[in-house]
């Protein structure tokens, strides 16, 4: 593997987008994505996007006459994407924490009122993080994922009230479980420092 600076990624921030399941990623970093994709809104800094269950265990088998092992078993990875969505008040952040339910706005003096759902099964979206690094853009794209509440709704004080959610991925039924966009790095801007001797 080359070492190139430009393939290094410091985060200073992003977006997370998702659409229904069976929408079509996009195939360049057009920001933001199209429609259907929607934007989930402000998240935590404190806890930003994070994915998960990479690591597989793994169980080493041995016979009884030997020292080290002549199998490994891999246990199945289970990738997992949390965040925490800040707005409290916004129908989509109720609807992704709860997994549904009925939103009815009102119109001043009434009220917006949300009705959360009986416990079912969360819903499948696809889902979009975008990791930007000043003007670099990764997009790692997920066709099927499974929304759900990952915590405590915590109402404490000197904080965001935040909803902390969990997206599994799934497998999708064709394609790949992951999709990263990137953009071709832009040529080195710095030239190789030229020995003084070969200046003159």
């Amino acid at each position: 593997m080359a070492r190139t600076p430009e393939d290094v990624v410091v985060p200073s921030g992003g977006d997370v987008y998702q659409a229904p399941l069976g929408t079509i990623l996009p195939t360049d970093l057009t920001t933001p994505p199209p429609s259907p994709w929607e934007n989930v809104g402000f998240l935590s800094d404190d806890n930003p996007p994070t994915i998960t269950g990479l690591t597989r265990d793994a169980t080493d088998l041995f016979a009884w006459n030997v020292d080290t092992p002549l199998r490994t078993a891999l246990a199945p990875a289970a990738p997992l994407l949390q965040m925490e969505l800040l707005q409290l008040e916004s129908e989509d952040a109720l609807k992704l924490f709860f997994g549904g339910g009925l939103w009815t706005p009102g119109t001043p003096p009434a009220v917006d009122k949300y009705d959360a759902p009986d416990l079912a099964a969360p819903p499948e979206l696809a889902t979009i993080i975008d990791v930007v690094d000043g003007s670099k853009l990764v997009r790692m794209m997920f066709p099927r994922t499974q929304t759900r509440a990952n915590g405590d709704i915590a109402l404490g004080r000197g904080a965001f009230a935040s909803l902390p959610i969990a997206m599994s991925v799934l497998t999708p039924s064709s394609g790949s479980w992951l999709t990263v966009l990137i953009a071709p790095n832009a040529p080195a801007t710095l030239q190789a420092e030229v020995p003084e001797e070969e200046a003159a």
